[in-house]
């Protein structure tokens, strides 16, 4: 007889945690509907410090990066491809003579590292 009431009283331990979490569940959505800035748990320290924090390396970031890089072409010339490889950035020039190029840039900086020209020679 001692095991049933047991398994009752857990039983109905957990359907109160039910309704109360139902009831939390309820009023949360009921504020939320006449405050769309309503947060039950309000934790407005760290959010801040974190976005400013997040913000800042951004920016430092943004920083090092020059706004327009400039590679000049002439007017034969287009660039055939484009890929990634870690931190570098490798662009395949080539012209109707199939002389061809490769530029390999940093990605962090926009800096050209080095540019290796493709001859063909019989």
């Amino acid at each position: 007889m001692s095991k049933n009431k047991a398994l009752v009283l857990i039983v109905f331990s957990l359907g109160l945690i039910i309704i109360s979490g139902l009831m939390l569940l309820g009023y949360g959505l009921y504020q939320r509907a006449l405050d769309p800035s309503f947060k039950l748990f309000n934790f407005k320290n760290k959010p801040e410090i974190y976005d400013t924090q997040v913000l800042a390396k951004i920016q430092n970031k943004n920083k090092l990066i020059p706004k327009k890089i400039k590679i000049s072409l002439s007017l034969n010339e287009w660039v055939r491809d484009v890929k990634t490889l870690q931190n570098r950035l490798v662009i395949h020039i080539t012209t109707d003579l199939k002389k061809d190029r490769i530029l390999i840039l940093d990605a962090d900086t926009g800096s050209i590292i080095t540019s290796i020209n493709l001859i063909n020679e019989p």
